[in-house]
């Protein structure tokens, strides 16, 4: 009686153990998911961040010389020779190659 009480509970808690471990990978694969979804809008941030040298929100003429591909288009897109960050995440969005 008592081993058929042991073994039981030790069924119980390997049964336990892989559920809680399958659900383990289903949230590590939905994370996964979220910070593949992610990334692409904080790679613009983090790059208008680096080139926003003063910190004062706007990539101006001499910022934007640092980026060969905004410089070369900067003229046309700057508004009074200015780039704030809505105006550059357009831009950057509009160099990602379509899928």
């Amino acid at each position: 009686m008592q081993n058929n009480l042991i073994t039981t509970v030790i069924i119980g808690l390997a049964l336990t153990s892989s559920a809680a471990f399958a659900v383990d990978e289903q949230n590590i694969s939905a994370q996964s998911a979220t910070h593949s979804a992610v990334q692409p809008e904080m790679q613009w941030k983090k790059q208008f961040e680096s080139l926003d040298k003063n910190k004062d929100g706007i990539i101006d003429s001499k910022e934007a010389k640092a980026d060969k591909a905004l410089n070369k288009q900067f003229k046309t897109i700057a508004k009074n020779g200015k780039l704030n960050e809505t105006g550059y995440m357009k831009w950057h969005q509009a160099q990602q190659p379509r899928s």
